[in-house]
Parts: structure tokens; C-alpha cells; sequence
């Protein structure tokens, strides 16, 4: 037999996460940079796209493992956003919608490994 013994959309699944949440991210420059130019402001509360973007980060390669998983991401990611660790909060200096938009990704990141961590100890035990 040729080939892998996977289902062919799950192949495909994260190639498809990766690219939506590429495209979530330009778009958030995007309209960061150009909501910080018009209300003159820095990080204005107005944009809100980095943080489901983060959201959407967080539970991107993580199966769903039911409301628990929900839960635990959602408090990961809102605790690694408003904690943030070394080096988020650095990355909030980057300019306008860059900004804006990496210290929520690095945000999202971190609890996805926390999320990684916990599914993959929920399997060994």
C-alpha cells in the first residue's frame, strides 16, 4: 500500500489552520496599523482581531478533548495575555498593527503548549 494511512482531510487539516490563521494575521496588521492611525491611539480597545486570532492559536492543533479543554484554553490564553511573560510583553512595542497583533499570537502559543502538555499527560494516565 502506497501512501499514508491517514484520512486525507486530516492531512490536510493543519496546512488549512496555518493558512486561515496567516491570513487572520495580515489582516490584523492590517487593520491595526490603520485603526492606530485613524483614532490616534496605541493598541486601541476598538481592534479586537489579535485576540481571536490568540483564541484561535491556542486551540489550533489541540483535538478536542471536550468543555474542560475549552476552558482551560480560554483561562491559558487570557492568563498568558494579561501575565505576559518573557518576551510578549516586548513584542508589544513592534510597531502599529504588528504590534498588536504578535504579543496575542506569542499569547496564544504559549497556552496551546500548555494545552499540548495537559492533553498529552490526560493520554498518559
Amino acid at each position: 500500500e502506497r501512501g499514508w494511512l491517514v484520512p486525507p482531510l486530516a492531512v490536510l487539516q493543519p496546512t488549512l489552520i496555518l493558512l486561515l490563521l496567516t491570513g487572520l494575521t495580515l489582516a490584523g496588521i492590517w487593520a491595526g496599523t490603520r485603526t492606530e492611525s485613524l483614532l490616534a491611539r496605541k493598541d486601541p480597545g476598538a481592534v479586537v482581531i489579535d485576540e481571536v486570532v490568540g483564541q484561535l492559536l491556542t486551540y489550533a492543533f489541540i483535538p478536542y478533548g471536550g468543555v474542560w479543554m475549552l476552558v482551560v484554553g480560554f483561562i491559558a490564553f487570557r492568563a498568558f495575555d494579561i501575565w505576559k511573560p518573557y518576551p510578549i510583553r516586548r513584542l508589544e512595542s513592534l510597531p502599529s498593527g504588528l504590534g498588536i497583533m504578535a504579543d496575542d499570537l506569542l499569547a496564544g502559543f504559549y497556552a496551546a503548549v500548555v494545552l499540548s502538555v495537559l492533553t498529552s499527560l490526560s493520554l498518559l494516565f
